[in-house]
């Protein structure tokens, strides 16, 4: 079952204590358009910044994966960056968050933040989240 941005951030936000966050003052339109890259409906459930620190904030669980594998041509995906976002806001159905902060070894690794089991599980038994992006069942 599909979820709106709008269910979903209420969701979340009831999560979250009072007391860890400011956003339970602010009109849910803002709150919406504060969490998501892009707060339009219909634009994609990916996680800004803030979407992120508000998931983390309520104990929302997720899955991570890497973002890139050896079989992902990076070239192509730096020249194609727009394009791989799109495809991402089509096909992962949840909320999810794009990760390239820097890790304790001092790398960065980009990874995909996931929060929901089923498409998790997909993206597992395809192998690589490219290889699911790629798949016909999907497009």
């Amino acid at each position: 079952m599909k979820r709106s941005k709008l269910e979903i951030t209420k969701a979340v936000l009831n999560e979250i204590p009072h007391n860890l966050t400011d956003d339970h003052a602010l009109p849910i339109d803002k709150v919406i358009f504060k969490w998501w890259q892009g707060g339009r409906s219909g634009s994609g459930l990916r996680l800004s910044d803030e979407g992120f620190e508000a998931f983390t904030k309520a104990k929302i669980a997720y899955y991570e994966f890497p973002l890139l594998s050896d079989k992902t041509n990076l070239a192509q995906l730096l020249a194609n960056l727009n394009s791989f976002i799109l495809t991402l806001n089509k096909k992962i159905k949840c909320p999810f968050y794009l990760d390239a902060r820097v890790r304790n070894d001092k790398k960065t690794i980009p990874t995909i933040r996931i929060y929901d089991d089923k498409i998790a599980i997909m993206v597992t038994l395809y192998g690589t989240l490219q290889e699911y992006l790629d798949s016909s069942a999907y497009k």
